[in-house]
């Protein structure tokens, strides 16, 4: 059996990807590429070992902040009404401030599966238990070539 049959939605919706929000969906599939709804799998294969590695990070950040510019300058001049000399200086001074968080989580798993039946030539897929982040695993329902 599937877990995916053990959720609370269902498999028709818990193997979806991504997961519609609000499902009860303990185990989800392991998707074979990004978006994809095709179950990731692993042969056993003889005294062959073969792995699987699974990796997701998710990161946000916020950052405000605010500028302030203040503008100065002086001014001096004379002379007759002809002749006016004038001589002036003007400077701009900005302050800057920002502040921000980033959070993020990530995990990673690995898994590698082997039997010692040399004969054995089956295929096992692989879930993702949401509530504790470690692999469940559904091998074919009738093993013909692994007992």
């Amino acid at each position: 059996m599937s877990p995916l049959e053990l959720d609370g939605s269902g498999a028709s919706v818990c193997e979806k990807n991504p997961v519609p929000a609000n499902s009860d969906c303990r185990y989800v599939i392991v998707p074979t590429t990004i978006g994809g709804t095709t179950t990731q799998s692993q042969e056993l294969e003889g005294a062959q070992s073969n792995g699987f590695q699974q990796s997701d990070a998710t990161t946000s950040t916020f950052t405000t902040g605010s500028s302030n510019s203040y503008n100065t300058g002086w001014s001096f001049g004379g002379g007759p009404m002809i002749a006016n000399l004038k001589t002036q200086q003007t400077w701009t001074w900005t302050d800057t401030q920002n502040s921000g968080t980033s959070t993020g989580e990530g995990n990673s798993m690995s898994v590698t599966l082997k039997t010692s039946t040399a004969t054995c030539g089956e295929y096992v897929n692989i879930f993702e238990d949401t509530l504790f982040k470690t692999y469940a695993f559904q091998t074919p329902a009738v093993n013909t070539t692994c007992p």
